[in-house]
């Protein structure tokens, strides 16, 4: 099972760049770690850092504590769809 790391900063790390109201914010880009990693690293965080020329937000991976910080953690869901790609078993597998 893979977790959620939860994040700082900006709830959204994609921008589909269109004026509004076309445009879309979400949350693509995540932090996972399995069980056995979060309680090695449990301090971990990730930051969702602002970038120019680019639609994504840059992840930033901390093993230690920055301080007071807010995380919103959430149980991971694997999508059904993903299973349909040609490398996704083996990612899994390898994991």
């Amino acid at each position: 099972m893979l977790l959620d790391l939860g994040y700082r900063g900006s709830p959204f790390t994609w921008c589909n760049n269109r004026d509004p109201p076309a445009t879309t914010w979400v949350r693509l880009d995540r932090g996972l770690a399995n069980l056995n990693w979060v309680q090695k690293f449990p301090a971990a965080s990730v930051e969702h850092l602002d970038v120019i020329n680019s639609d994504h937000k840059c992840l930033l991976l901390t093993r230690e504590s920055r301080g007071d910080q807010c995380f919103q953690r959430k149980p991971f869901r694997l999508e059904e769809v993903w299973m349909s790609d040609a490398g996704c078993e083996h990612t899994i597998q390898a994991a």
